[in-house]
């Protein structure tokens, strides 16, 4: 816990509904809550707590997670702002046409172990936005998540593959889409925690090597190849 003065931010990075954060000059990712309806929605979820969720979840230690570095409290002994380590790359929905597909496939087999390490914590509202590619997957807003000591893995696989498929490839729902028999299958187990993300990108680049005879960045990925622009999915 630190009671210091917040570190000097170099430029804003983005401005969400209950924080908005800053890369400060020293290197680091400063994050500050807004006194307004969206935080208190964060206290109440973790009944007042929020505090001691944060260390909590300090100490999973799973590489999913970028680990915090300093919180700052403010009114009442509320969390007031935090910092992290930055992480350099993209937002899954932002990937570059060159980034390679297998070095990303790898990034999402070890980000599918992780996830199923993680049975007591239950993720929510992990949107593809807050899934960063670095190399590897990092995700850095769990301030919706909670400990609860059922099994959530099925769950947290599930939650996450869906929000990264929905970065990659654009998509809302598999309601909206009419897709590939095999790959609706394994869309549908992917969102039940059966399949990886990783698998649902091996049937979706197979599709692609079937139509245009090679698969190797994103950029083969957003192709026209049956009939819908951005792939499969359509736009985001």
């Amino acid at each position: 816990m630190s009671k210091k003065t917040l570190p000097s931010v170099k430029h804003k990075i983005s401005e969400g509904a209950s924080a908005i954060t800053y890369r400060t000059k020293d290197g680091r990712v400063l994050k500050r809550y807004y006194d307004n309806e969206m935080y208190k929605k964060i206290l109440a979820i973790h009944e007042g707590d929020f505090l001691d969720y944060l260390k909590e979840l300090d100490k999973l230690d799973n590489p999913l997670f970028v680990d915090l570095d300093e919180i700052f409290l403010g009114v009442n002994k509320l969390v007031g702002a935090l910092t992290y380590e930055y992480q350099p790359g993209t937002t899954i929905n932002g990937l570059y046409p060159k980034h390679d597909l297998i070095k990303l496939r790898d990034a999402l087999v070890r980000c599918d172990e992780h996830l199923r390490k993680l049975d007591d914590l239950k993720l929510r509202d992990i949107h593809y936005r807050n899934i960063i590619y670095t190399g590897d997957i990092k995700i850095i807003d769990t301030d919706f998540c909670t400990f609860d000591s059922n099994n959530q893995v099925l769950h947290n696989v599930g939650h996450v593959n869906n929000s990264i498929i929905r970065g990659l490839f654009g998509f809302e729902t598999d309601t909206k889409i009419k897709v590939d028999p095999r790959l609706k299958k394994v869309y549908e187990a992917s969102l039940a925690g059966e399949a990886g993300a990783y698998e649902f990108l091996d049937e979706y680049m197979d599709l692609v090597k079937d139509k245009n005879g090679k698969c190797v960045y994103y950029k083969h990925l957003t192709k026209d190849f049956i009939g819908e622009k951005r792939g499969l999915f359509g736009r985001r």
